[in-house]
């Protein structure tokens, strides 16, 4: 019980502790300790995925914010290429593992150039040292992913956008948007 909670959190304590008291309070209905020489048995797994979908329910504001952002910085470019929409598919179809671990520009490119052919190692990682002012406010918050331009690896600083995106049910917004560009005159050139 507790190792399927612990993975879920992906090593984040806050989200550990939110999870927790979810799966603990408003699933189970566990508030107080058990009574002198009880044992409360706590070993419902299903209730663990019920306390993780509340969490990502609650998580909604935080990442279609950072969608948003990311989607504006896409749409307000002029002439745009879609290669921000693309970069996004591939980034957040990414392993857990790598993007905990970091993913390579590279791999991103060899993942977006398979899904547009005109896309270029050079603009993706251009593109990539641009995310974090796309998705941070005037007040430096809400940076979700990052891009180390020495390494040219992208990574999730936000863990809990690994929790989001396993139990979310809203849709990212990235492939209406490559279909929105690419039905311009000229996308891509």
């Amino acid at each position: 019980m507790a190792t399927n909670l612990a993975a879920i959190s992906y090593e984040s304590v806050g989200l550990l502790q939110k999870l927790s008291l979810r799966y603990l309070d408003d699933e189970l209905g566990i508030t107080h300790g058990a009574p002198d020489g009880e044992e409360i048995i706590v070993n419902d797994e299903s209730k663990i995925t019920d306390a993780a979908m509340h969490v990502a329910e609650q998580l909604n504001q935080l990442y279609q914010t950072f969608a948003r952002r990311v989607s504006e910085g896409i749409r307000s470019r002029t002439n745009a290429t879609g290669i921000y929409a693309h970069a996004m598919a591939v980034i957040m179809m990414a392993t857990d593992e790598e993007l905990s671990q970091g993913i390579s520009a590279k791999a991103v490119h060899t993942a977006a150039h398979s899904r547009q052919s005109r896309i270029q190692f050079s603009n993706l990682k251009a593109v990539l040292s641009k995310f974090p002012e796309l998705q941070v406010d005037s007040e430096g918050r809400g940076l979700v992913i990052s891009y180390d331009s020495q390494g040219e690896m992208e990574s999730v600083v936000d863990r809990q956008l690994l929790l989001y995106r396993r139990f979310a049910t809203v849709r990212w917004p990235w492939e209406e948007l490559i279909a929105e560009v690419s039905d311009k005159d000229g996308a891509f050139d």
